[in-house]
């Protein structure tokens, strides 16, 4: 019937605009070592204009440490969840970019200018920008796991969609993105 549908004329994207407010999120439950090399990968981001918000369920490992002792500005916050979806529900909620882009504790991105190749590759009628992504194996052996969708063509890992689309799921209580 088309009312999860959010008009275009929502989304608020400015085609002149050069630079869109990335919101990086990460869910995570003591996963300390993992989450070391994902801020590796988003410390060497070339592409400024973005933040790191990680919503935590009250690890008892070293992430606070981690996130305070990184030379990022991580928006943390730690509290219990109901799960992996419940705190990206959270982190959604409390993120400011017009952009998010979901990254798992242990993921990285695809290069020092993974974040700029993706912000340069969307226009205005981009909403779900998919993306293809690598594996490695235990041995070290990487895989590239292409998308079959038109337009990946991208090479990072995470789901990167359009954060008024994301606020107006939250927002309607029939919606439930877990």
């Amino acid at each position: 019937d088309g009312s999860n549908v959010l008009p275009a004329s929502t989304l608020n994207f400015d085609s002149e605009m050069k630079s869109p407010f990335i919101s990086v999120l990460t869910a995570t439950r003591n996963c300390a070592p993992d989450l070391e090399i994902t801020a590796d990968s988003i410390r060497m981001q070339t592409y400024g204009d973005f933040e790191w918000v990680i919503q935590d369920c009250r690890s008892d490992d070293a992430i606070e440490e981690l996130v305070s002792d990184s030379s990022l500005s991580a928006v943390f916050l730690s509290e219990p969840d109901r799960g992996i979806y419940d705190a990206l529900n959270k982190a959604t909620r409390r993120a400011l970019g017009e952009w998010i882009l979901v990254l798992g504790a242990g993921d990285w991105l695809a290069g020092p200018t993974a974040l700029e190749q993706l912000v340069n590759g969307l226009s205005s009628s981009t909403h779900i920008a998919i993306c293809n992504v690598f594996e490695v194996t235990v041995d070290g052996v990487i895989h590239r796991r292409a998308c079959d969708h038109p337009s990946s063509k991208l090479e990072l890992l995470g789901d990167f969609s359009n954060h008024q689309q994301y606020k107006h799921f939250l927002d309607r209580k029939s919606t439930r993105l877990n």
